[in-house]
C-alpha cells in the first residue's frame, strides 16, 4: 500500500470518529430537549389543576363573607375550580399530544 492511501484512511477514520463524535452530541441534546420539555410540561399541568382550585376556595370564602352564606358558596367554587382545572387538563395533554405528533 502507498503512503498516500494510508493518509486517506487515517483521515477517513477520523472523519468517521468526527462524525460518531457530533451524533453523539445530537443525541444528548435530544435527550435535554426531552427532559426540558417533560419538566414543563408537568409544572404546567401543576398549575392548571391548583390555581383554579385556589381561586375557587378564595372566591367562594370571599362571596360567602359577602352575603353569610357559610361554606355553600365555598364548596360550589372548590368544585368548580376542580371540574375546570381537569378540563384544562385535558386540553394541555391534547395540545401537548398534537405537538408531539
Amino acid at each position: 500500500m502507498t503512503v498516500s492511501r494510508r493518509l486517506m484512511r487515517l483521515r477517513e477514520g477520523r472523519l468517521e470518529l468526527e462524525e460518531k463524535d457530533t451524533e453523539k452530541e445530537q443525541e444528548k441534546n435530544l435527550s435535554r430537549e426531552k427532559f426540558i420539555r417533560s419538566i414543563g410540561l408537568v409544572s404546567e399541568l401543576g398549575f392548571v389543576i391548583s390555581v383554579p382550585m385556589v381561586g375557587g376556595v378564595l372566591l367562594g370564602i370571599w362571596l360567602d363573607d359577602k352575603f353569610s352564606s357559610s361554606p355553600k358558596l365555598t364548596l360550589s367554587m372548590l368544585f368548580l375550580g376542580v371540574v375546570t382545572g381537569f378540563i384544562n387538563l385535558i386540553v394541555v395533554i391534547t395540545e401537548f399530544s398534537k405537538k408531539k405528533k
